[in-house]
């Protein structure tokens, strides 16, 4: 048992919001360590597609909002909270309607491009890590960053510690996915806030004249890991993985790779509502039900002694 305090935070979190395997990880994961006895919290942005109403969202700590200056710019902030049971982790909601209450997550649906001003948003997501900490009186021993939406925590939280500001949390840098990895034009910088002198051909911030909040994550966190020890072998072998920073990697020399698990409980075959037929090891031909659902699905013919494999997925490069 541990009663560590973590800070999780991540750009997706299911139910909420979802694109991919982060969504999943990032409520299964903090699920996992409440039940070990960690103070856990999560934080996520309220994105258009989050119904207050619907999920029960509430303001944290009155209905005062707090300022985030983001280079010449105050945006209005607030956080929310649903109800969280007995023993799970509690959710936080970035409410910040002009940075993310949109119909798309990180790309405008409209136009099939990524949001112009993505490098704000997760900006802010980050600076928001602080703020939350701030408004319930509450101090993390573990800031936990998943992918580049959120590798600016780790250069924040090393700025609170030359500040003086008393900070003993360390900060751990998941890595899902290295070919997305927040690269911006050099202007993005002068948003950061503080991170000018960390802008230079090699630095920490630079990569081929633009800003990687990924390889900032990677180098300023206290602790870097990724999803598999097979991935982290491959990230650091070549470009092929390692999409740039495979020698950044290889430069910390401490990169581990846990394997990425399941929750249990919702991946249940014996009790999933979302399968025609229920089954378990000891009834597998009911399985066969489940097939003959999917071949309808799909217009493919039924036939009892082929193989049908479904498998959802990007289709991507990678």
């Amino acid at each position: 048992k541990s009663n560590r305090k973590i800070l999780f935070v991540s750009s997706e979190v299911a139910p909420f919001s979802k694109t991919g395997g982060l969504a999943d990880i990032s409520s299964a994961l903090p699920h996992a360590l409440a039940k070990l006895g960690c103070d856990i919290r999560v934080l996520t942005p309220r994105y258009g597609s989050i119904d207050v109403k619907q999920h029960g969202l509430r303001p944290v700590g009155g209905p005062k909002d707090s300022v985030l200056s983001l280079r010449g710019h105050d945006f209005q902030i607030r956080f929310l909270e649903g109800n969280s049971q007995t023993g799970e982790p509690t959710v936080y909601f970035l409410d910040c309607a002009p940075l993310f209450d949109r119909p798309g997550i990180y790309v405008d649906p409209f136009s099939d491009r990524d949001y112009l001003d993505n490098d704000y948003r997760y900006i802010a997501l980050s600076k928001a890590a602080f703020e939350l900490c701030r408004t319930l009186d509450w101090k993390p021993e573990i800031f936990h960053c998943h992918d580049w939406q959120t590798g600016l925590i780790a250069f924040y939280l090393m700025r609170e510690r030359e500040a003086g500001n008393d900070s003993t949390a360390r900060s751990v840098m998941t890595v899902h996915n290295m070919a997305y990895q927040g690269l911006f034009p050099a202007e993005t910088v002068a948003r950061i806030g503080g991170a000018e002198r960390f802008y230079l051909p090699g630095g920490p911030l630079e990569f081929y004249d633009h800003v990687n909040f990924l390889k900032a994550g990677i180098e300023f966190a206290d602790g870097v890991n990724t999803v598999s020890p097979t991935y982290a072998k491959e990230i650091q072998s070549s470009y092929e993985f390692g999409f740039g920073l495979e020698t950044v990697l290889r430069a910390r020399g401490d990169l581990t790779g846990i394997l990425n698990g399941i929750d249990a409980d919702i991946w249940d075959p014996s009790t999933d509502l979302r399968i025609p037929a229920n089954y378990t090891a000891e009834s597998l031909e009911l399985k066969a039900e489940n097939k003959q659902a999917l071949c309808r699905q799909v217009n493919l013919p039924y036939t009892p002694s082929t193989a049908i494999f479904g498998m959802i997925s990007r289709i991507v490069g990678q």
